[in-house]
């Protein structure tokens, strides 16, 4: 395993080839499209550990580890990492964390951070390389791409044994596959998004596909020259504020903030679950309202573009976890 100069390479430093992995608590969330987060279960779960975090004199290994995978999910991949880079004091956690990142699967793990042999077909979910900096420091909304890559060797795929490389280019998203043992195997794989990139076309060994967003398939056998799949990065404008406030306001503090979006709205369903999670982490009424014709006097959150609703909500989440966080460090 290696990975970018990061503070999350830093963290993986404290992992030696004979770390024995940690045991980490079930974690029973899918991605965003999953019901669970149409519950205010998954978002209270969210909610208790972020405050249990802000309230410890440090960080709790075991703890950090279980927000990194929810933000996994949600695809929040550099808070996922700053959640890693806080579980090097156990290394353990650390090695039993990592093959969520890369390759990107839930399983079994071996000595080192190795994960087990896994079925053949798949699906591998991996992580964007992690930035240099601390994720508060990462500027949003460039027209460019710091270029970074991680690399695994030893990875056990049905008969196969494969390295695999993630890479992000000045373009767009890449990861390849070597065969370096075994028989045949079939890989599926989901490209890794940012915040402020979108893949506006994708590649299966350069042949483009068809549709934007899905599963990459694809057979690996020896002999084989390197598979490479690539998802062309397009940038988006976010409109929203992405940096943290000194403090909060007082208006903000009395009144609380609005979550503005229709019935119909794709993603409403889960706006409406995490509601209770947000007011447990600000300390603030959070409510919703599905017309915001009315005047406001606290902050609201238009989500009533469904072509930006997700991307802002998520927002939403990164800025009151840090929040929290940061406030407690004071």
């Amino acid at each position: 395993m290696s990975l970018p100069p990061s503070p999350a390479a830093r963290a993986f430093a404290s992992v030696g080839p004979k770390t024995k992995p940690a045991s980490l608590p079930a974690l029973p969330i899918g991605d965003l499209d999953s019901p669970a987060w149409r519950s205010a279960d998954a978002w209270s779960d969210w909610a208790t550990a972020v405050r249990a975090e802000a309230r410890a004199d440090s960080p709790d290994a075991q703890r950090r580890a279980r927000l990194a995978r929810i933000a996994l999910a949600q695809g929040r991949w550099d808070d996922a990492w700053d959640h890693f880079a806080s579980t090097g004091s156990e290394p353990g956690v650390c090695a039993a964390l990592l093959p969520q990142f890369l390759p990107g699967v839930a399983s079994e793990v071996g000595d080192g951070g190795i994960p087990a042999p896994l079925p053949d077909g798949v699906l591998l979910r991996p992580a964007a390389p992690p930035p240099p900096v601390a994720a508060a420091e990462v500027s949003l909304g460039r027209t460019w791409i710091d270029r970074r890559e991680m690399h695994m060797e030893g990875l056990h795929v049905g008969a196969a044994v494969l390295s695999m490389k993630v890479s992000l280019e000045s373009d767009g998203i890449q990861i390849d596959f070597d065969h370096k043992g075994g028989g045949a195997a079939h890989l599926r794989v989901v490209l890794p998004e940012l915040a402020d990139f979108q893949v506006r076309v994708s590649y299966v060994d350069w042949m483009r596909q068809d549709e934007v967003g899905g599963v990459l398939e694809f057979d690996i056998a020896p002999g084989d020259e390197t598979h490479t799949l690539f998802g062309r990065f397009r940038p988006r404008a976010i409109s929203w504020p992405t940096n943290l406030p000194r403090g909060a306001p007082r208006f903000l503090e009395l009144n609380g903030l609005e979550f503005a979006f229709p019935v119909s709205v794709p993603d409403g369903p889960m706006f409406q679950a995490a509601l209770g999670g947000f007011s447990s982490v600000l300390g603030l009424p959070v409510t919703s309202n599905p017309k915001a014709a009315a005047a406001f006097a606290g902050v609201r959150i238009d989500l009533s573009d469904p072509s930006v609703a997700r991307r802002k909500f998520l927002g939403m989440v990164t800025l009151s976890e840090r929040f929290a966080l940061r406030r407690a460090a004071r």
